[in-house]
Order: C-alpha cells, then structure tokens, then sequence
C-alpha cells in the first residue's frame, strides 16, 4: 500500500502566513510627534498649563526688575535656566501671565533664597498689587515663599 505521507500542520501555517502578510501591509503609518521643548508644559486654546505648576521668579539687577516663568519640579530651580530665562520689566510679566490657563498654581520665589548668591526679590508694593489682581482676575492660584515677607494684597486675595 501507499505509505502515508504526514501532512503539513495547517494550523500552524496558516497563522504564520497571515502575520507575516500583514508586516508587509500597505497601511500608512502617521508622523512620529516632534518632541517638545518642554514636556511638562502644554498649550491650549484656554491657555498654557504645567503639571506641576510654574515656577514664577522675581529679581533686581542694575536698577530694573528682571522675571522668569518656568515649569515647576519637585526638584531645586535651576538657577542657570531661571537666569537665561529672566525677561526684564514687570509689562512682559503681566502679558504672560495672561496667557496662563485658569486654575495654574504659580509659585513666587521658592527654593531660591537659600541655594542663590542672586538677590531674588519681590517688586514693589504696587506692581505687586498690580499682578496680584491680574492673577486673581485670570483664576491662578499664588504661593509666595515665606522669606520674601509679606505680598501686598496676595495672602489674602487668593
């Protein structure tokens, strides 16, 4: 008689045919996402958020007020990026501070005045009255460290 000849296993085959057919599937693939700048920080159209908040930094140098806002980390500020980050005059401030969404905690000079030879400090009364109300009107949440002394108008505002 015909000696049986064993038969291909089918249900192996099959299978490694269709996944191998489908690597070379015609699907389009979508563009990789180009990296943020900042992976903590996203934009949109109610405004700029952070997850941690923002790190918000005040100082004087040569007679003008100098700013910086950054994202906040569990982490010390890096005073080289909050330095090359500072923008000088209060007005540039308050425009960013606009563009802020509703409900972003802001956190004034924090970890700065123990780890700095840089005179962090806080304007004037006026201005810090002045930016006070505009946070407030924006719906941001302000925490003034405690060795600048006391905010004109803050503490008790928000």
């Amino acid at each position: 008689m015909f000696a049986s000849r064993p038969k291909p296993k089918t249900y192996v085959l099959l299978p490694s045919l269709f996944l191998l057919s489908a690597c070379f599937s015609p699907l389009p693939v979508p563009p990789a996402a180009q990296p943020s700048a900042s992976p903590t920080v996203a934009s949109s159209t109610a405004g700029d958020t952070a997850f941690k908040g923002w790190g918000l930094y005040t100082w004087r140098e040569q007679g003008l007020y100098y700013w910086a806002l950054v994202p906040d980390t569990n982490a010390n500020p890096d005073l080289s990026r909050v330095r090359a980050e500072g923008k000088s005059g209060l007005d540039g401030l308050k425009t960013r501070l606009g563009q802020l969404a509703r409900g972003q905690e802001l956190f004034w000079n924090f970890r700065v005045a123990v780890i700095s030879s840089t005179q962090f400090m806080l304007p004037p009364a006026a201005e810090q009255t002045a930016l006070c109300a505009l946070m407030r009107e924006r719906g941001l949440k302000l925490s003034v460290a405690e060795e600048m002394g006391p905010v004109a108008d803050c503490k008790t505002a928000l």
